[in-house]
């Protein structure tokens, strides 16, 4: 049984770009022992000194060849890194794929006819389209409070993505949810290096709470801007299981600032003053929506 097993089409919600959020995704027990033998620290930062908020991931290919990793999580890493995955990920939606993308069969070939593998191991001169079942894990947070970046897309040759929240009950962190932005009806966007953009072009939609057994598993799109709210300063890091679906091409185009060009010094002072702005915006506006969102 998969994260996707019990989703429907009726599930998705179109607004502000389709997802679907299902609380309680996995049998509690077996989520508690997930959170239970998530690998520590170490096992991401390999013992190197890290940023405050600095993320780490730990990919499906990597599962594999970890002798320390529990069987649980083997096992849960390699169910949603089978074929069928792919197949639970567009019968959820195909339509709005389809709509999004009219021509993505044209361009990629017929959904229920692709060749899947696994990111890391396989290529595309073998497969259509590669799947990862990763670990996230972020570092505490020291400091200010802040946020890993601001408003952003995935990397848009990723038509689908998703998380699975496994927040444990000791972390009482503030903040780390999941916002969803809408791009301003006036505005020009122009995205920095990591696909992030100003948050005064955007209004923040919903936000989904960091809460143990959520599942948010989104259609990536220009219009998918999405990101995590500042983190308050805490010893706990944040942690979710990630996946994915990528393609040999991306799916849509976006316009870069000129700043992206430059020497990577500029790009990180740009990048460090707009995530500043986009932290303080965010945390304000979060605080405001929290209280009235729904994550049904």
């Amino acid at each position: 049984m998969s994260l996707l097993s019990n989703v429907t089409p009726a599930d998705v919600i179109a607004r502000p770009f389709p997802h679907v959020v299902v609380e309680n995704a996995l049998d509690e027990q077996l989520c508690l022992q997930l959170i239970r033998e998530f690998p520590p620290q170490e096992v991401f930062t390999g013992g190197r000194r890290t940023r405050s908020n600095q993320k780490f991931i730990y990919t499906g290919a990597r599962a594999g060849q970890d002798p320390d990793l529990s069987q649980c999580w083997k096992t849960f890493i390699l169910d949603h890194l089978q074929p069928s995955i792919w197949e639970e990920m567009f019968r959820v939606f195909r339509p709005h794929l389809l709509r999004t993308y009219p021509d993505f069969e044209e361009r990629f070939g017929r959904l229920q006819d692709f060749r899947v593998g696994t990111r890391n191991i396989d290529d595309y001169s073998r497969c259509d389209v590669l799947l990862d079942s990763e670990l996230v894990m972020q570092t505490p947070v020291v400091g200010p409070p802040c946020a890993e970046r601001g408003p952003h897309l995935k990397t848009r040759n990723k038509p689908f993505v998703g998380y699975l929240y496994l927040r444990p009950d000791e972390d009482h962190t503030e903040g780390g949810d999941h916002a969803l932005y809408s791009l301003k009806s006036d505005a020009s966007p122009l995205f920095d290096h990591v696909q992030a953009l100003e948050t005064e072009l955007v209004n923040l939609e919903k936000v989904i709470p960091y809460r143990r057994n959520t599942f948010v598993f989104f259609l990536n799109s220009p219009e998918s801007i999405q990101g995590l709210t500042l983190r308050s300063s805490s010893g706990a890091p944040l942690i979710m299981h990630h996946i994915l679906a990528e393609l040999r091409e991306p799916l849509f185009e976006i316009e870069f600032d000129p700043s992206v060009g430059r020497s990577s010094r500029l790009r990180r002072l740009a990048r460090k003053s707009g995530l500043k702005r986009a932290v303080q915006t965010t945390a304000k506006l979060a605080r405001r929506l929290k209280s009235t969102s729904s994550i049904s």
